[in-house]
């Protein structure tokens, strides 16, 4: 299945700075990030954008200079000083074990080639009651392979596979018991915060033979990418104080968070009366 590769388009990279061997400061890549954007229903022409990371990459760089790496329009990359605690990361306002951030910032369109995705081609909980999506439809995750995260510009990395599962309670993460879907793929260091895009299967007959031939259907954000779900070797008689260094090994399934828990990070009291300011006559609330 091929992908529009304006897509590639929808991600930047999230780096800090750390001393190497030789004494040098160098910028280590750690993590992605990406745009989306919702219409003001009562004016049109007016949009509030957001730039989206997991939260744990957003806790990592909050406090520390840290810089963001976007395509610039005719070439090359545009990297952004982030001064230590000058963005204001929104969280969700209730559930601390929802890996998201979220900075209301959009960068120049004219000066870097970021695509956004409208709040309307996120994937609902009623788009799987209707079955416009299930599980086994395809899986695109995009961001930051951090051992080449390119020279020049951003590279984005490609990592496909299917959904797995649709757990019917919270299940384990790195932030807690969390409400997450599950991915059949590898994940790696840097995916952190990219978007993960699901591509619905569609089946069509054909008569002639009567064979039912796979198609694609629609694309949509799925969520954001929390991480790979490892598995930990430990010792046979579970004796802690005799046990030998575990293992760690990628278990081959990623953890998303739906794309819901984003809506209702930007759709919280204060930011919803942030949006009435600075439109005259939007309700907050």
């Amino acid at each position: 299945m091929g992908i529009s590769q304006r897509i590639f388009e929808n991600v930047g990279f999230f780096g800090v700075q750390e001393e190497s061997k030789d004494g040098l400061k160098v910028t280590q890549w750690r993590g992605t990030c990406f745009f989306i954007e919702e219409a003001a229903c009562e004016d049109p022409s007016k949009i509030w954008g957001y730039m989206v990371t997991a939260r744990h990459v957003a806790e990592k760089i909050a406090y520390r200079e840290a810089f963001l790496r976007l395509n610039k329009v005719g070439g090359g990359s545009e990297v952004i000083a982030i001064p230590a605690r000058s963005v204001r990361w929104w969280l969700h306002p209730t559930d601390c074990t929802v890996d998201v951030a979220v900075a209301r910032w959009l960068p120049p369109e004219d000066a870097v080639t970021v695509v956004r995705w409208g709040v309307d081609d996120f994937v609902t909980q009623s788009d799987f009651e209707q079955r416009t999506f299930a599980v086994g439809d395809d899986i695109d995750m995009i961001g930051l392979f951090n051992r080449s995260p390119g020279v020049d510009k951003n590279s984005p990395i490609l990592r496909r596979g299917t959904l797995a599962m649709l757990p019917d309670g919270p299940v384990q993460t790195r932030l807690g018991m969390a409400d997450v879907y599950l991915v059949e793929a590898y994940s790696i260091g840097g995916m952190s915060g990219s978007p993960a895009i699901i591509t619905a299967a569609t089946i069509h007959p054909h008569p002639p033979s009567g064979a039912r031939l796979r198609g694609i259907g629609r694309s949509a954000l799925l969520g954001l990418v929390h991480g790979h779900w490892d598995n930990v070797d430990s010792d046979a008689d579970g004796d802690a104080a005799q046990a030998e260094p575990k293992i760690v090994t990628n278990s081959g399934v990623s953890v998303i968070v739906p794309a819901s828990k984003i809506i209702e990070v930007i759709e919280q009291d204060e930011i919803t009366a942030l949006k009435a300011a600075e439109l005259p006559g939007l309700i907050a609330g």
